[in-house]
């Protein structure tokens, strides 16, 4: 659409700033730095590649780099890669870079952390590339980075990617935050490999703020909230309404069952996009948040009538970021919208956390009750890489096609709705 090529165009003018970045792997040890001048400026930072096993015993390292990363996507973590390898036939590689013991530190620690998934895409396809997000279910591909090294570990990761040959040669990185673009491409320049963005977009986010109950009554008409509050009141005549924040790791596993259940038995069942949908996505859930959750990092937040759910969220977390994953609702009470009453109760209880920085509302598209609620937004971009070749002729022709293909699928997408609505319009007139 207009506005995304608009979106795509203003980043691609992004500065570029000069940077001193990262080099290296393990096998032979990728860390060639580029040249003499990088190597004395900038401390040891050693990348290994490795597999959802030894990434698992990394944990304490990981959640360490959490506390201290330009973005901390929950989507990188050790739980994620396990649960996706358990089921899935597709190869998954994990960048580790480690800086050298320094006057702060005794020993190595983590300073970068990039999971993804060895295959074709369709950006890349006929050919294999170096993916991330993992999986449709992960919605950020952001790779973890220390703050203060950014520039450097991204420089170390390409650095391993062009020397190592088990590994493609295209990088595809969805959902990337643009506010770490200028490193990334610091980086790209300082190698001499090419990149070029195929997407960009933009979703809600949640900041912290000083009074949480004026921030959400600001984003409502007073209409709005005299119809919520009035949504709420007729609820509870149904029967006692409460709500519920679970983060016990015994009652998620059950009450992930109940959020999977109420999730299949509204449109996105219909539709089969429900998370359990398919068995396989299912099992990767339950495994998935069972690991996160024995870390206290899954809350599920529900809102119930004589117990029974009438709406869930399920809210990950990663160092000081929180992700509203997903959220359901029983559409037997759509017209109480107990969606949008559990986003308030939601909302109120994130901005009164001092532990949460920031809160992804983990949308693909800026629309939906959460975007209207939500006023500060995560611009993000889809990138494609090239990481050995001289030329970037095949670069730019792969990233044109993609391109293309959007734009096709956005028209195609906009003239369904057309169709839709002209054909609800016509059924209305005819029952008149």
């Amino acid at each position: 659409m207009d506005l995304q090529r608009d979106e795509t165009r203003a980043i691609g003018r992004l500065p570029m700033r000069a940077l001193q970045v990262p080099s290296s792997r393990s096998a032979g040890d990728a860390s060639r730095s580029t040249d003499e001048g990088l190597r004395m400026e900038t401390p040891a930072i050693r990348v290994r590649v490795v597999g959802p096993d030894e990434f698992a015993g990394h944990d304490r390292e990981w959640r360490d780099l959490a506390e201290r990363a330009a973005v901390a996507n929950v989507f990188m973590d050790p739980a994620v890669a396990t649960a996706v390898a358990s089921s899935s036939r597709e190869p998954l590689r994990i960048l580790l870079a480690w800086h050298e013991a320094d006057a702060d530190h005794a020993a190595p620690f983590l300073v970068g952390v990039w999971l993804a998934a060895l295959r074709p895409t369709r950006a890349t396809w006929p050919l294999r590339g170096f993916v991330s997000p993992i999986t449709p279910m992960a919605y950020l591909g952001t790779p973890v980075v220390d703050a203060d090294h950014a520039e450097l570990v991204f420089l170390k990761f390409l650095e391993a990617l062009r020397w190592d040959r088990g590994l493609p040669r295209w990088i595809e990185i969805g959902d990337f935050s643009a506010g770490l673009l200028p490193d990334l491409r610091a980086a790209v320049a300082r190698l001499g490999m090419h990149e070029d963005v195929i997407g960009a977009r933009r979703r809600a986010e949640l900041l912290p703020c000083d009074d949480p109950v004026r921030f959400w009554s600001a984003t409502r008409s007073k209409a709005h909230i005299k119809q919520s509050e009035r949504q709420r009141r007729k609820l509870g005549e149904l029967g006692r309404v409460e709500r519920t924040i679970t983060g016990d790791a015994e009652r998620i596993a059950a009450e992930i069952d109940e959020f999977l259940a109420l999730e299949s038995a509204g449109w996105k069942g219909a539709r089969g996009s429900a998370l359990a949908s398919r068995t396989e996505t299912a099992r990767i859930v339950r495994w998935m948040v069972s690991g996160l959750a024995a870390r206290g990092q899954v809350k599920i937040h529900a809102l119930r009538l004589d117990g029974r759910p009438v709406a869930m969220s399920l809210l990950l977390t990663a160092g000081r970021e929180a992700f509203t994953w997903r959220i359901a609702y029983d559409e037997a009470f759509r017209r109480f919208s107990p969606g949008i009453l559990l986003l308030e109760d939601v909302t109120l209880d994130l901005l009164g956390d001092p532990t949460v920085r920031r809160t992804d509302s983990c949308n693909h598209r800026d629309t939906g009750f959460q975007a209207e609620r939500w006023t500060d937004r995560h611009d993000l971009i889809d990138v494609l890489l090239d990481v050995r070749s001289r030329s970037p002729g095949l670069l730019r022709l792969l990233a044109t096609r993609e391109r293309a293909l959007r734009r096709l699928l956005d028209r195609l997408r906009d003239a369904r709705r057309l169709v839709k609505a002209h054909i609800a319009a016509r059924r209305k007139g005819a029952g008149r």
